[in-house]
């Protein structure tokens, strides 16, 4: 698999987290070429809502996270700098695919906010989603999407929940043994 595949895969798993995280559900992820940008995407849908119960509150969330303020205000703009932060996280550098989606969100996110403020939201929004990715936990389901999606190119929600579902499950077995159960 090469190289721009795999930080694709990377991408995609920051934004199906991030989906996940708000309480946003999707039809599928895939990194197969489709005539997009890049190729590579989330087929959002009006159906598929919501998280099953079976994973509620498998992941982490800082301290001062204020769920309610937070979708209130920002859910639609952690969802789309998602995917660039993860792939930044993996790959330790900005890439072309993730600067341009960078660039795609100011345009149409910030627009008309004043430039100081612009500015100071970036570096907000960016290091909070960085924070919240970089949890190990989060992070563990990060990897198991991306790692999921290199091997089959496309997941469909009900697999996504399912590759989510294992990583809780060795995140919980792993919690076990470093407390000696």
């Amino acid at each position: 698999m090469n190289e721009e595949k795999i930080n694709a895969a990377y991408h995609e798993a920051g934004h199906v987290l991030a989906l996940l995280l708000t309480n946003r559900g999707f039809k599928y992820v895939t990194i197969v070429s489709e005539n997009r940008n890049y190729g590579y995407g989330i087929e959002p849908s009006k159906y598929v809502r919501g998280i099953p119960s079976e994973i509620n509150n498998q992941w982490e969330i800082p301290s001062f996270f204020n769920p309610i303020e937070f979708i209130k205000y920002f859910k639609n703009d952690f969802i789309k700098v998602a995917g660039l932060v993860a792939e930044q996280i993996y790959t330790g550098t900005k890439t072309i695919g993730a600067v341009e989606d960078f660039e795609k969100w100011i345009n149409v996110s910030l627009l008309g906010l004043p430039d100081k403020l612009s500015l100071k939201y970036q570096f907000f929004l960016l290091d909070y989603t960085k924070e919240v990715l970089e949890l190990k936990i989060n992070w563990l389901h990060i990897t198991a999407i991306a790692e999921a999606l290199v091997e089959r190119k496309t997941l469909n929600y009900t697999q996504v929940i399912d590759v989510f579902l294992q990583s809780s499950k060795m995140w919980k077995e792993s919690k076990q043994e470093s407390v000696g159960v």
